[in-house]
């Protein structure tokens, strides 16, 4: 009996033993505010278990020892080891970790780093900064948010182009745009056949695929020395983009957002409406091409509006009168809609992510859409203690039926820019009464006001598409393992691959030499792949100095091709099959390989977490530089101190002085050329010699010497933070030189080419950036008023010092536009901008003919007239939050830079714009004006003679560029959780925005000072022509969690 009664007392000793070594915790996670912490890691000392708080900051975890201890941390807050005892209820309250700033940056190669240790600039974009107030190209929504960045956009047609340069030009022919790197994947950013003005579609910039409801963070490198682990990629600056995944969720989350936005044009010109088309003030329609009184002519120069019966295009005997609205009666209110819907999964292993996104977008110009599906998936998993990985993958289908045309937009080669209409046209005309339901006559001929080489916007618009239609697949595959507790060796894959095509076609019946018809037909392959291997440790030596490192090889190899097809006739109309072609149909194609081989090496030595110095490697062999010098290398050195701590040390410091850094640091970053830059190659003739294709010996010269360019930069800054962090200021001064650039210099053309590839140049920038945060008024509970403000403000100095030694180039042209051209001249910054311009005497004074005209400047005689490059930018963003309730505005400012504006040369020159109505009949004096002989002038000239015949005065056109915009504005509220839980949702929130609300100031009349004619390369920055107006978007947002 004792022997049974043993064995139970020892059965249940056993299973209370067990009980109590299985025991479970709970708790929750809270900051000094009593707000719950959601993604707290809680780990049971020395064992792989643990947990994660959920969303309120609550846990639950089962312990495997008696004696447990709780490891608590959290990025941003000071970790904790908590003893368990018999303790089986925790409410456990972190402080948070004031020498972390609370701030964690990804750095290169997505690299997670204390902003504080950094020695380097890197800037941060909130996920709110560009969906708030959203724009439908994710680079748009960056204006104004980032020192030194100059963002411009083409137009504001559907999936219009952007452009986003980072302290100043650096390249004379080259590409001088920043790198985007998502989820470690580099992403194509290309603009192919964005053209200028002459006649160009544009189809975006590639980067506007990106969509803004799955980023979760952005950071911005802007010199050198941060991007130095991207080799020559990376020499104009690295966006990163790291996207929302599941990690730090506990359980199944949705994610639901809704946006809708309406658009109206934003700035739009000032007509005159008292006189209508015509010339000389006389005009009478007959077929609108000469067979009337001045009916071929496109400008209004005619008869005063007294509703007096004239014959017009409409109808005989019609009533003479403005149509004052017809231009913004034109255009459309735009509707762009998204819906996002995502769905979280994660644990304390694994974690996944799966969003939908669906984008449509309405233009404002008639029959133009953009519709864009996006798929993602971001997965990560731990297959032991040591061995884990993520897999990212996002897939982005894009289609457009109809995308507008930008530029000058006519001409025979050309495909006609609806808004040309209300340039070259008559202010009598009702387009939307009169054309719009009326484009084609019964016989399927076109219908217009003018009977040659304009066509009606509605026919353009309705039958002479250009559509597009992208695929894009980009992600990454890594596997992590970890060698010790502080060494890890990483591989991955990474691809970024898109296929797009692109159909234009023009009816049959279309004016001037494309009355036959014609397609026009591209396919454009890209596909890159980027192989990655490296091994990075983070080593504490002792209690004071540690090291973070990594050393690694890259191997990137892109792909593209290009194929086009043309049909320049047609059989029948309205059908778009080659087999409709009439003659021959021309097929070109254009393929290239580059690849990059690299090896890199980065490590930082910490001392107290407040003194840093560090340096990087990086040595790239690029295949488009001969084999002689293929091989280049680039570093960097750096350093900061955190002044505050080793002070603090020796000297008790102010309380209101919270934190103080300096840092310096010198960089080299390399540049290689283009593929085909080195032998002579073979160009295929558009032409066939009895069915066999031409090929000819391509008329640049290639340079089988060529070497990389160099850029060589010295970066100073500090960080100071004052008030318990309430105020704070970032200040960094910069140097570069960029030498060695690679261009096409023009050769004569009795030598056989057109040009020829070689090494020159060198274009110096420096400047300062600012950025200033304060709360001027801080909560004191959750619900509490707080307003907070970020002021950022760069000078860039940009100076073109030389472009060749030998003397051979005095200047280089970099685009033209009638005439007007812009230039890299010695002497004068990046941009330059050259035309002719009215004759002056010593006094400044206009210098006229007999008849009162000004006189020009000779041809050959240009003069620098402005400069394309702004003096300053700068953005002001205020947010006032109170008891759910947030408001933002921000306010973008550029001052400096000019522009030359062919809106108001030629809506001038053709009798449209409000200035050309006044003194018709009775003339004017030029005003400031002395004749030949020196005499004050008192000679009038009527405004036709005046304006009509303008063509090479540049001078009068060229414009101040600065301007002050309220960029965005936006009202949320985000409801209560006790209204809200019943519904099962964790958040709901709703708010009004609007963008480009308010132009505060301009100097340019008509049109909005930011646009140009694109985004693609250098050959179109300083020229204006009119395109779609930019838009002002006023529109909803909601976001739902569940």
């Amino acid at each position: 009996m004792k022997k049974y009664l043993l064995t139970i007392i020892l059965i249940v000793s056993t299973v209370l033993h067990m009980q109590a070594q299985t025991r479970s915790v709970s708790g929750k996670i809270i900051d000094k505010d009593g707000q719950g912490i959601p993604g707290v890691t809680i780990m049971e000392k020395n064992t792989s278990n643990g947990t994660a708080t959920n969303t309120d900051g609550s846990f639950s975890l089962t312990l495997k020892n008696a004696n447990a201890t709780l490891v608590v941390s959290a990025i941003g807050y000071t970790a904790q080891e908590i003893a368990v005892g018999s303790q089986t209820s925790f409410n456990i309250t972190l402080q948070a970790d004031t020498k972390a700033l609370d701030e964690i940056v990804v750095t290169a190669l997505g690299v997670s780093k204390e902003k504080a240790t950094l020695s380097y600039a890197v800037q941060t974009v909130k996920p709110a900064g560009i969906t708030d107030s959203r724009d439908n190209n994710v680079v748009n929504s960056l204006s104004g948010q980032i020192a030194g960045a100059q963002i411009t956009g083409s137009s504001g047609g559907v999936g219009s182009s952007a452009r986003i340069i980072l302290r100043g030009y650096t390249s004379l022919a080259g590409n001088n745009q920043p790198l985007f790197v998502i989820d470690g994947v580099p992403y194509d950013n290309s603009s192919n056949n964005v053209q200028g003005w002459g006649n160009g579609i544009d189809y975006g910039n590639a980067a506007a695929d990106i969509n803004p409801d799955d980023v979760a963070s952005i950071s911005v490198l802007k010199g050198p020395a941060a991007t130095a682990l991207y080799g020559s990629r990376g020499g104009n600056g690295v966006i990163l983009i790291t996207t929302k995944n599941g990690k730090g969720k506990k359980g199944l989350g949705l994610d639901y957002n809704f946006n809708i936005g309406f658009e109206r044009p934003f700035v739009t010109p000032k007509f005159q409406n008292s006189y209508g088309q015509g010339w000389g003030g006389q005009f009478s329609w007959v077929d609108g091409a000469g067979g009337g009184v001045a009916d071929g002519v496109d400008q209004s120069w005619g008869p005063k509006f007294e509703g007096q019966l004239i014959d017009q295009f409409h109808g005989q005997q019609q009533p003479w009168v403005a149509a004052p609205n017809n231009f913004r009666d034109f255009f459309e209110t735009g509707v762009a809609t998204t819906h996002n819907v995502a769905i979280t999964s994660g644990g304390l292993k694994n974690h996944i992510r799966v969003g939908y996104t669906k984008f449509n977008h309405k233009g404002m110009m008639p029959n133009t859409d953009l519709e864009r599906d996006v798929v993602t998936t971001n997965a990560g998993f731990k297959l032991s203690r040591r061995l884990s990985g993520t897999l990212t993958a996002t897939y982005t289908a894009t289609n457009s039926g109809n995308r507008p045309v930008i530029g000058y937009g006519s001409g025979s080669g050309g495909y006609s820019n609806p808004t040309n209409q209300f340039i070259w046209g008559g202010r009598q005309i009702d387009f939307v009464n009169h054309l719009k339901n009326n484009y084609a006559n019964p016989d399927g001929s076109q219908k217009n006001w003018l009977g040659y080489y304009s066509d009606n916007p509605y026919w353009t618009l309705f039958k002479n598409t250009n559509s597009l239609s992208r695929d894009r697949v980009n992600g990454s595959a890594t596997l992590t393992y970890a060698l010790t507790d502080w060494l890890k060796v990483r591989g991955r894959v990474m691809n970024d691959f898109y296929r797009e095509g692109r159909k234009q076609r023009v009816a049959k019946g279309t004016f001037d030499a494309r009355r036959e018809g014609r397609i026009f037909q591209q396919n454009y392959n890209v596909n890159e792949i980027n192989q990655e291997l490296a091994i990075l440790g983070s080593k504490n030596l002792n209690s004071r100095f540690s090291v973070d490192f990594l050393v690694g090889a890259n191997r990137m190899n892109r792909r593209t091709e290009w194929t086009s097809s043309t049909a320049l006739a047609l059989i029948t109309a309205d059908n778009y099959s080659f087999d409709n072609a009439k003659g021959e149909t021309p097929v070109t194609t254009y393929n290239t390989t580059r690849e990059i081989q690299s090896v890199f090496a980065d490590a930082t030595l910490l001392f107290d977490r407040s003194v840093s110095v560090g340096f990087s490697l990086r040595n790239d062999w690029n295949s488009t530089l001969p084999q002689t010098n293929q091989s280049f290398l680039y570093h960097s050195v750096r350093g900061s101190v955190v002044f505050t701590d080793l002070l603090s040390r020796v000297a008790e410091m102010p309380k209101w002085f919270t934190f103080g850094k300096l840092l310096v640091n010198y960089a080299t970053a390399g540049a290689g050329g283009q593929p085909y830059q080195l032998q002579p190659t073979y160009v295929a003739e558009s032409n066939t010699f009895r069915d066999v294709n031409l090929f000819r010996i391509s008329n640049v010269i290639p340079n089988s010497n060529l070497k990389n360019e160099l850029t060589t930069t010295t970066e100073i800054g500090t960080e100071l933070q004052f008030f318990e962090r309430r105020v704070g200021i970032n200040v960094t001064y910069y140097r570069s030189k960029t030498e060695n650039q690679i261009i096409s210099l023009p050769v004569s053309r009795a030598s056989g080419y057109g040009s020829a590839v070689i090494n020159a140049g060198q274009i110096d920038n420096n400047g300062v950036e600012v950025q200033l945060s304060a709360t001027p008024f801080k909560a004191k509970a959750e619900d509490g008023f707080q307003w907070d403000i970020q002021v950022n403000y760069a000078r860039n100095r940009n100076s073109v010092v030389a472009l060749d030694p030998s003397g051979q180039i005095e200047t280089f042209q970099l685009g033209s536009f009638f005439g007007i051209i812009t230039e890299a001249r010695p002497g004068q910054p990046f941009g330059a901008i050259l035309g002719r311009a009215q004759q002056r005497d010593d006094q400044g004074r206009i210098v006229v003919d007999a008849n009162g005209r000004p006189l020009l400047t000779p041809t050959s005689e240009l003069q620098v007239l402005g400069n394309a490059t702004p003096e300053w930018t700068g953005g002001i963003s205020n947010t006032f939050r109170y008891k759910g309730f947030d408001l933002n505005f921000l306010i973008d400012i550029r001052h400096g830079g000019d522009v030359f504006s062919g809106t108001n040369y030629y809506g001038h020159a053709a009798g449209q714009f409000e200035a050309t109505g006044h003194n018709r009949e009775d003339g004017f004096v030029v005003p400031n004006s002395v004749t030949e002989s020196g005499q004050v002038n008192t000679v009038k000239i009527l405004p036709q003679d005046y304006y009509g015949n303008l063509y090479g005065r540049h001078d009068e056109y060229v414009y101040d560029a600065s301007f002050i915009k309220l960029r965005s504005l936006s009202l949320g509220y985000t409801f209560p959780t006790k209204w809200i839980k019943r519904l099962s949702l964790q958040k709901l929130r709703i708010s009004f925005y609007g963008r480009n609300l308010w132009l505060i100031h301009s100097n340019i009349p008509n049109v909005d000072p930011e646009t140009g004619f694109s985004s693609s390369g250098v050959n179109n920055i300083g020229f204006e022509y009119i395109s779609t107006p930019s838009a002002r978007t006023m529109g909803v947002r909601l976001n739902a969690k569940f």
